[in-house]
């Protein structure tokens, strides 16, 4: 009996203290994360224009107006669905093609991993910067060209509505290329040196092969790299606000760069939280299918 009440409260004097050890973070997260959603919500219900403190409560006419057919608000929900289906498609295919020669083998590879890898830790304002001096008209990049005479003008491609929105994808695929290779890497590398060889000696290869054993086995480094690259891509901010500022004709105007307009250039401030949480909650209703989808196809070995 004593030793029971002993442990009983020892198990007491460990739980007290494990939640002694969780409140700080708790609380830090309470006053970090959910503290500010939770009073944007709030805001989502009410005019609130970002200054005058005596604002109403107009209930879910924020919510309404966002979800009618809001031009703005379409044509960049629109170009947020264009960047983020590209930058995947692209990056996703560099990424893994760049994996896989990794892990085949080729000269320099450890040098070739840390240099892919430099853009994804270095702060994505600091890269738009320097990506704008190469890509401006009078930049880097025409300057090269005109030079080696591949063109008589020089190209506008922040400018141009054909070529900005392209710019911006190949400029986020570049950034992220190394992050989703180390990914795909260590996807191939925990596959089992034994199933490759049976399927050597069945005699897969090429096409039948990757797709057919390599893909599959590795599917759950797929699912880590569409979840990191999905949530990353469709709530780019900082790439377009710095290169292009949304321009030209609006054409590069993200999701995310709209309600930063409607809060703090138009003054809607109650309005632009009504469509944070309406596109907090696509992105979670996306990354739930994305992760539903690929999991389902992960397999155990």
């Amino acid at each position: 009996m004593e030793m029971a009440a002993k442990r009983s409260a020892m198990s007491i004097r460990e739980k007290r203290a494990a939640l002694l050890c969780v409140v700080p973070a708790l609380l830090l997260y309470l006053a970090v994360v959910l503290g500010p959603q939770l009073l944007n919500l709030a805001y989502s219900l009410t005019d609130y224009d970002g200054f005058d403190p005596a604002f109403a409560f107009i209930g879910a006419r924020n919510f309404l107006k966002a979800l009618s057919a809001d031009p703005d608000l379409i044509r960049a929900f629109l170009a947020t669905l264009s960047f983020s289906f590209f930058s995947l498609a692209i990056g996703l295919v560099l990424q893994f093609f760049l994996a896989y020669r990794l892990y085949t083998g080729i000269p320099g590879g450890a040098f070739l991993k840390g240099l892919f890898y430099l853009p994804s830790i270095i702060s994505m304002i600091i890269l738009s910067l320097l990506w704008n001096g190469i890509l401006k008209y009078n930049g880097i990049l025409n300057n090269i060209l005109q030079a080696m005479g591949l063109s008589s003008e020089k190209i506008d491609w922040l400018g141009s509505p054909s070529l900005a929105m392209g710019s911006l994808i190949f400029v986020n695929a570049w950034t992220y290329l190394g992050y989703g290779t180390i990914i795909f890497l260590a996807g191939l590398n925990s596959i089992p040196a034994e199933l490759l060889e049976s399927a050597d000696m069945d005699g897969a290869e090429g096409a039948r092969r990757l797709f057919g054993i390599t893909l599959p086995l590795m599917m759950n480094s797929i699912t880590v790299s569409l979840f990191v690259g999905l949530t990353g891509s469709i709530k780019i901010f900082d790439l377009p606000f710095v290169l292009t500022k949304g321009g030209p004709i609006k054409s590069t105007t993200t999701i995310a760069m709209q309600i930063y307009k409607e809060a703090f250039e138009y003054q809607r401030f109650g309005y632009s939280s009504a469509i944070a949480v309406l596109f907090t909650a696509i992105i979670g209703i996306l990354t739930f299918l994305q992760l539903r989808a690929t999991r389902a196809r992960e397999m155990e070995y």
